[in-house]
Formats: structure tokens, C-alpha cells, sequence
């Protein structure tokens, strides 16, 4: 069992580095906000941005990460699915919709909150890549039977 915590949580935190990769250059590229900067505002509402806020921004997402990669690995085990490389992009469809319509309003405080189709494109592609890198992880480090 501890092996399966740790290397979800490992899975998680590497997914969740690549995922702010994908962010990142959509912000650099598009300028659109990133996750980090919305979990920064949600924690900081109404403030204006900076480096420190941005850092606990930055804890909150890798938390969440992290926690996300030990819920699948551990449902992933239970279901011991021949493909679990679509388990995968399946539960990061689920994380997606969630993020894409919680994360955002609570965020902004304001549920009728636009967010433009490159943001919710972009954002599709970071959580579909969380999704393939937690498995690709798991199933290199656990095997399929894990």
C-alpha cells in the first residue's frame, strides 16, 4: 500500500510539472491566465499578484497533483483495467470538467465567468497530458498489475 501512495503521489507531482508546462506556454504564448495564477487569486482574492502568492498557487496545484495521482493509482489497482492508458485520459476528462467550471468561478466569484477557447483548449490539453503521464509513470513503475 505505501508503495502505491508514494508512487502516485510521485506520478502525480511529475504529471502535474508537465501539466504547468502546457499552462505556461499558453500564457506565454496566448497570455491567458494559468492555474497557478487562479488558485493564487482564489487564495488571495481580490489582491493584486505577486511572486509569494503565486508560490502558494504553486503548492496548491502540486497538492492537488499529487493527491489526484494517489486517488488514481489506487482506483486503477482496484479496477486492474487491460488498458489503463484510457483510464487515464478518462479521469483527466473528469479532472478537467471540474477544473473548468469550479476552479474559475471560485476563483473570480462569478459563475457566469467567460474564459476565452484558447484557455479552455489549452487547459484540455494540460489535463489530458496529466492523465497519460500518471499512467505512463505507473505503468513503467508498477506494471500493469499494480
Amino acid at each position: 500500500m505505501n508503495t502505491i501512495l508514494s508512487k502516485g503521489c510521485l506520478a502525480g507531482l511529475i504529471a502535474t510539472l508537465a501539466s504547468i508546462l502546457v499552462d505556461t506556454l499558453g500564457n506565454i504564448t496566448f497570455n491567458i491566465n494559468t492555474t497557478i495564477d487562479m488558485l493564487a487569486s482564489l487564495i488571495f482574492p481580490n489582491q493584486e499578484l505577486n511572486l509569494l502568492k503565486l508560490f502558494f498557487g504553486l503548492v496548491v496545484h502540486l497538492t492537488a497533483g499529487c493527491l489526484l495521482g494517489i486517488f488514481i493509482a489506487l482506483i486503477f489497482r482496484q479496477l486492474k483495467y487491460e488498458f489503463p492508458y484510457s483510464l487515464g485520459i478518462i479521469a483527466s476528462l473528469i479532472f478537467w470538467i471540474i477544473h473548468t467550471m469550479l476552479i474559475p468561478n471560485l476563483a473570480a466569484g462569478n459563475v457566469n465567468l467567460f474564459r476565452s477557447e484558447v484557455e479552455v483548449i489549452i487547459d484540455l490539453v494540460s489535463h489530458l497530458l496529466y492523465g497519460f503521464v500518471v499512467m505512463l509513470y505507473l505503468d513503467k513503475n508498477l506494471g500493469r498489475d499494480f
